[in-house]
C-alpha cells in the first residue's frame, strides 16, 4: 500500500508491504517484502516451550514456512516449523575432549556413545585392546596377547601342547 506519513512535506511517501511484514521503501516500490516468522509469538513459543529450550530462527525472511527451532550451542540441531525432539551433540567434536584422548600415551580415540546425553564421552584404546575410560584418558591400554591367533597357535602347536597365558594384560 502507499502511505504519505507527512502530507505537508513533499517526497516522503512510502510503499509498505502487507502485514505481517513491516518492510517499506521511500518513493519507490519495495522489491522484497521480508517477514521474520520468529516475530510470531506462536512460533517462538513452540521453540521456547520445548525441552530442552530452543530458539526460533528464520533463515530466509523472503520465504514463508521455513522458520526453524534450533537447539542451543553446541548442538545446533534444527527442525523446520516444530521443536527439535532430541538435541544431539557429539562431545568428541569438542577439541578439548579429542585432545585429551589423542595426547595420551598410547594415543587413543574419542568416542561419544550416546549423543543425546552429556558427560559420557570416552577415550578408547586402539584395537585389539577394548579398554576405555569415561571423560579421561585410559592410563593403561590392556591387551591380552593371547587373543592374537599367531601367539595362541605357537603355544598349541608345541609338543606337549601348551596354553597361551598373558599375565600382564
Amino acid at each position: 500500500t502507499c502511505n504519505d506519513p507527512d502530507q505537508e512535506e513533499e517526497g516522503n511517501w512510502v510503499c509498505v508491504c502487507a502485514a505481517p511484514s513491516t518492510t517499506q521503501a521511500t518513493m519507490m516500490a519495495v522489491t522484497v517484502c521480508e517477514y521474520d516468522e520468529c516475530t510470531n509469538d506462536k512460533n517462538t513459543e513452540i521453540c521456547s516451550a520445548a525441552r530442552p529450550a530452543q530458539t526460533c530462527n528464520d533463515p530466509d525472511q523472503e520465504e514463508e514456512g521455513n522458520w526453524v527451532c534450533v537447539c542451543a550451542a553446541p548442538s545446533m540441531t534444527p527442525a523446520t516449523m516444530m521443536a527439535v525432539t532430541v538435541c544431539e551433540y557429539d562431545e568428541c567434536t569438542n577439541d578439548k575432549n579429542t585432545e585429551i584422548c589423542s595426547a595420551a600415551r598410547p594415543a587413543q580415540t574419542c568416542n561419544d556413545p550416546d549423543q543425546e546425553e552429556e558427560g559420557n564421552w570416552v577415550c578408547v584404546c586402539a584395537a585389539p585392546s577394548t579398554t576405555q575410560a569415561t571423560m579421561m584418558a585410559v592410563t593403561v591400554c590392556e591387551y591380552d596377547e593371547c587373543t592374537n591367533d599367531k601367539n595362541t597357535e605357537i603355544c598349541s602347536a608345541a609338543r606337549p601342547a601348551q596354553t597361551c597365558n598373558d599375565p600382564d594384560q
